[in-house]
Order: C-alpha cells, then sequence, then structure tokens
C-alpha cells in the first residue's frame, strides 16, 4: 500500500496548485535532471534547489532521490545534516528497499531512548524495521506512543508521518504481534487511521474470530472478550463468532 502514497499526494498537489500544467510539468522535469548531490541540496528547501521556487514540491526531490536507489550517498548526507535535513533524508530512505538502509535504520530507531512520542525521524526508522517484522521497533511503536497517535491525538498525525503510522497498523496484523491487539481493539474506531486498517489486523491475530459482527460495538466487545475471557470459560468460540 505504500506505493500509493506518492501517487495520491502528488496528484492533489498538481492537480490543485498548478496554474499553467505545462510550466509546472516543465519545472518538474528538470528535477530529474538534477545529480544526486543536487537533489540532496534541494531536500533544504527552495532556496538550496535549481528550480523555479514558484514549482518546489520536496516530494517530487524526495520521490526522484529514492527511485536512484543511492542510499549511500544520503546516509552520508545524514551525518553531517541538522535535524530538520535529517528528516527529510530519512524519509526518502524510507522509500528504499535495501539492506544498507535497513543497517542504517537500525542504527538511528533507538538512539534516543524517552517516553515521550517517536516523531520525525524516528517514526520512519521505526517503521521501516516494523515492516519487516522487527520485534524491537513493533514493540516501540506499540507503546503508550501508539495511543496518543492512532487513538487520543489525531493532531498528531499530519503530512508525510501519516502513511508511516497506517503501515504500522498494518505491520501488526501481517506480522501477527499479538501484544498490539488491546491498542488494535482501541483503534477500531479511530478517525485518525485509514478505514478497516485496525480491523483488518485484528482478523490476522484472530483469523476466524468476530468476523461476523456489523456493529462496531460488538466488534470491540468480541474482542475484548478474547484478550479478557471469562476464566470459567474454557471455550471462547461462541463468544467469538
Amino acid at each position: 500500500m505504500r506505493w500509493l502514497v506518492p501517487f495520491v499526494v502528488f496528484f492533489l498537489a498538481s492537480h490543485c496548485r498548478a496554474q499553467d500544467p505545462r510550466t509546472y510539468w516543465d519545472e518538474r522535469a528538470k528535477v530529474t535532471l538534477l545529480t544526486d548531490q543536487q537533489l540532496i541540496d534541494c531536500l533544504r528547501g527552495p532556496t538550496s534547489c535549481p528550480v523555479d521556487t514558484h514549482y518546489y514540491y520536496v516530494n517530487d526531490v524526495v520521490w526522484t532521490l529514492a527511485d536512484r536507489k543511492h542510499p549511500d550517498l544520503i546516509i552520508a548526507a545524514y551525518k553531517k545534516a541538522d535535524e530538520m535535513d535529517r528528516y527529510r533524508l530519512v524519509e526518502t530512505l524510507w522509500y528504499i528497499d535495501d539492506p544498507l538502509v535497513e543497517t542504517f535504520m537500525r542504527s538511528i530507531a533507538f538512539e534516543h531512548p524517552h517516553e515521550g512520542i517517536d516523531d520525525g525521524s524516528s517514526v520512519f526508522a521505526l517503521d521501516y524495521l516494523a515492516q519487516r517484522c522487527d520485534l524491537n521497533a513493533l514493540s516501540r511503536l506499540n507503546r503508550d506512543v501508539f495511543k496518543k497517535y492512532a487513538v487520543l491525538g489525531c493532531s498528531y498525525l499530519s503530512g508525510p508521518v501519516e502513511p508511516a503510522w497506517a503501515d504500522a497498523v498494518e505491520a501488526f496484523g501481517r506480522c501477527n504481534y499479538v501484544p498490539a491487539a488491546h491498542n488494535l481493539v482501541r483503534s477500531l474506531d479511530s478517525e485518525c487511521l485509514s478505514a478497516g486498517k485496525a480491523e483488518q489486523s485484528l482478523r490476522q491475530i484472530f483469523p476466524g474470530y468476530c468476523s461476523a459482527l456489523r456493529s462496531l460495538e460488538e466488534k470491540q466487545q468480541c474482542y475484548e472478550k478474547l484478550l479478557h475471557p471469562d476464566p470459567k470459560t474454557k471455550d471462547l468460540r461462541p463468544l467469538a463468532r
């Protein structure tokens, strides 16, 4: 599903703001002609990019750079960059499937352990690892921070961070990460996640259970019974079907 993100964002951006489509496409074509180093410089903002600032779009730069699949240059730039530039560099690496990127993501995902909200570079690094079912990354995304993002604080989800969190919810189910089930149940009625993401993961964790129920309340109650069964009840199947 990750591949849909660039397409949707690009379509909306190009459709809404390009008053002269030909001029916009001409300027976008210039981005594809830039060197890797020029593209890395462009991530800093329009004033650092040799394209018309009126048509500068950072995601054009990110996707062009990611398509070239030269993570070594991006990683080298990260080591010299400030925090804001690092955010864009890691976002670019997020689109590149490469063992070198995985090693790098692992090196930065947990370098600043804290109890607050994971955001910026750490979100992309953690999600990159979670997509590969890394238990430490899944655990980190499942802690209280997950509740703040997916359940309690929709305002935290904005811009390119949103698909990363949607990816995390998908990974909980695909990786059969049972400890996330409680948070997924709480997220069934969340307005911050794409419709059905939490339920889809719950169905993967509890295959065949609660799927016949229609109302959201019934589904939540069904999954809660699976998570907190009555000790007197040995057979849960009647509760869950």
